[in-house]
């Protein structure tokens, strides 16, 4: 037999073979199922992470300068309100207000002399060019009483109390050691009053905002989760560590109620669900064709697939928005199968 003419026959038995494969899968019934798409929003998460640290934090310096007589707290120790932490002795003070004192009755006694004088003046016609005025005198007065007091208040403040109760974080001194006026001496926490200090990064931090509840996590206590309230997010951003490369926001969340367990120094992880306000239609991801740039759903009928071009939104583990293209209570089929068409018989299950 000629070879041409059996290609010939190959390629008639071919195309013949094409052409009826083609009919019977157009003609072919594919079952689907199908769903309404629901109005509703696509939540979307971000984290940031971040650190417990005590929120009501009280930091001591020194009231004057002086030598620490007496240390009453070590680190760790539980302190009152009104308990005192230390004693300053303050032995150039003492000094200082003995002269404060003399230059008080310096300036008292000045103003008597001058007084002394214009009595004279008014009573001797002779002097009455020489009438001093006393104010001056008067305000050197006021001046060196408000020096002594300034020094009595310093003083008296030698002797440091606790404004607040809470737990000693941090000691910067000793006893014997001498301190000028304004060094750090030592913090003092409130243990109860706790919250987390975080970074979220600059495209998260532009979705959130101050008043949003959050979740609260960390690898030490990984058995629970806290309640808290985003209280502050900074107005400007930073490369908070040196060897990060994007800059953040640090933000501040107050838990609203720590255990026991919970610790100032923790990391911490903290979780923000975001929900828009704007409901749009939701379809099952499955639901959704990509071709290209296209977005395209199907819908079902008289028994055949109809296709409809949609625009697509945000989506989650489960469901798409649909932006345009499709009402809330439309029914379409909720999964695509890969060899359906445009015109294809479908049978609803």
């Amino acid at each position: 037999m000629n070879k041409k003419l059996i290609w010939s026959s190959v390629i008639a038995v071919s195309v013949i073979g094409l052409v009826g494969a083609n009919v019977y899968n157009l003609n072919k019934t594919i079952d689907v199922s199908v769903a309404a798409a629901e109005e509703g929003a696509i939540s979307e998460t971000v984290f940031a992470s971040g650190q417990i640290e005590s929120a009501e934090v009280q930091h001591y310096f020194a009231p004057a300068s002086g030598i620490v007589e007496k240390l009453s707290v070590k680190p760790g120790d539980a302190v009152k309100k009104g308990q005192t932490l230390y004693t300053l002795r303050v032995d150039e003070l003492q000094q200082q207000l003995k002269m404060e004192q003399n230059n008080v009755k310096i300036a008292e006694a000045e103003r008597e002399a001058a007084r002394k004088q214009n009595a004279a003046a008014q009573s001797n016609p002779l002097l009455s060019g020489q009438k001093v005025d006393l104010t001056l005198y008067d305000l050197k007065i006021e001046n060196a009483r408000m020096s002594v007091e300034a020094v009595q208040k310093k003083i008296a403040s030698a002797t440091v109390t606790a404004s607040n109760a809470g737990v000693v974080t941090q000691l910067d001194i000793k006893a014997g050691q001498m301190l000028m006026e304004g060094a750090p001496a030592l913090v003092i926490a409130n243990p109860g009053a706790l919250q987390v200090r975080a970074q979220i990064g600059e495209l998260d931090a532009g979705k959130v905002q101050q008043g949003l509840a959050v979740t609260v996590s960390g690898d030490a206590f990984a058995d629970s989760t806290y309640p808290g309230k985003l209280t502050y997010l900074a107005p400007t951003a930073a490369i908070a560590n040196p060897a990060a490369k994007d800059p953040s926001v640090e933000m501040v969340v107050a838990l609203d109620n720590p255990a026991p367990k919970l610790r100032p120094g923790y990391n911490a992880t903290v979780e923000i669900t975001l929900t828009e306000a704007e409901r749009h239609p939701l379809v099952p991801l499955e639901a959704v064709k990509r071709e290209g740039d296209k977005a395209l759903v199907y819908r079902v009928e008289n028994g055949k697939a109809v296709e409809a071009e949609v625009k697509t939104g945000k989506e989650d583990e489960t469901h798409i928005e649909i932006l345009s293209g499709l009402s809330a209570g439309d029914e379409i089929i909720k999964s695509v199968p890969e060899d359906l068409r445009a015109g294809k018989k479908v049978k609803v299950q």
